[in-house]
């Protein structure tokens, strides 16, 4: 129907859960300390990484409506990882800078949210990012079923 109206799918959108928590394990980072912001602070501080798609449900406009908790991962005082997370566990966003990939950083992200929430399952959604995918399945998350495609119109 869309394909006849001139729209072409761009993204496809695919959604991860984790219901079992005990496989968010406890990572020592060193020297990585991880603390809750506030909106204006996450905002401010993840902009050096928006260089890449992000769909609408995890937009910042759009995050900024809905009730989060934000985390950082500092070393000396420089952010190196952040997350976004409701309450509920659905994740918003997270990223790692990508010298500090691979060492923990994103796990440790999650576990602390998983403490402080008192987290019983996590669950996100986004568009084609390998590196994304591969994180989340190290981690013990599962594809879904469900998947969507974001589509545009064509000018």
């Amino acid at each position: 129907f869309y394909n006849k109206l001139g729209y072409e799918k761009v993204y496809d959108l695919s959604y991860y859960n984790l219901n079992d928590l005990t496989k968010i394990k406890n990572k020592v980072c060193k020297d990585i300390e991880v603390k809750q912001l506030e909106f204006p602070t996450f905002k401010d501080e993840i902009q050096k990484w928006l260089n890449f798609h992000i769909n609408w449900q995890n937009d910042i406009d759009y995050i900024k409506k809905t009730n989060n908790v934000f985390y950082g991962a500092y070393v000396d005082n420089d952010l190196k990882g952040s997350l976004c997370v409701t309450e509920q566990g659905k994740i918003s966003f997270i990223f790692v800078d990508k010298g500090y990939r691979n060492i923990g950083v994103g796990m440790k992200l999650l576990q602390v949210a998983r403490e402080e929430l008192n987290l019983s399952s996590l669950s996100i959604g986004f568009p084609n990012n390998n590196l994304l995918e591969g994180f989340f399945k190290k981690c013990g998350f599962e594809k879904n079923s469900l998947a969507q495609y974001e589509m545009y119109l064509l000018l």
